[in-house]
């Protein structure tokens, strides 16, 4: 009886790992992510002003690169893990 399910369950398992070694590797998430910023309580109006309304995030696999946008000017944020190196932009 034991080696009756071990026959069995032996091909079924040599199908399933098959299979999940035929799928494609993923390359990793592609898109882009939209913040919108709002302030709560007591923030006075002109540092409010000088804060970011939006954030934007861009993936695309191992690097990203992130937006953000005020009243003062933008700041870019691109980053590569793979290569483990950032690059900050600042548009005053």
């Amino acid at each position: 009886m034991r080696t009756s399910k071990l026959l069995f369950l032996l091909p079924v398992i040599l199908l399933v790992t098959n299979n999940l070694n035929a799928q494609k590797k993923s390359s990793g998430f592609v898109g882009n992510i939209s913040y919108s910023v709002t302030t709560q309580g007591d923030v006075d109006a002109t540092i409010a002003a000088q804060l970011p309304t939006e954030i934007i995030m861009y993936y695309n696999g191992p690097k990203t690169r992130i937006e953000q946008k005020s009243a003062m000017g933008s700041q870019i944020i691109i980053s590569n893990i793979e290569t483990k190196e950032q690059i900050v932009l600042i548009d005053i």
